[in-house]
């Protein structure tokens, strides 16, 4: 289970691109390494940066 800071560096090197990826993978229910939940509420975070 990774870590705030392990979060915040997997969403903080994506750019436009790779958070479309992301969220694509999230709508599909697919999204190894992120705890439920963890990959859209960072999603979200990323967003408003």
């Amino acid at each position: 289970m990774p870590t705030e800071a392990e979060y915040h560096e997997m969403i903080s090197v994506r750019d436009h691109a790779g958070l479309v990826e992301l969220w694509e993978a999230v709508e599909a229910g697919d999204t190894p390494g992120w705890e439920p939940g963890k990959a859209f509420e960072y999603s979200i975070l990323r967003a408003f940066e």
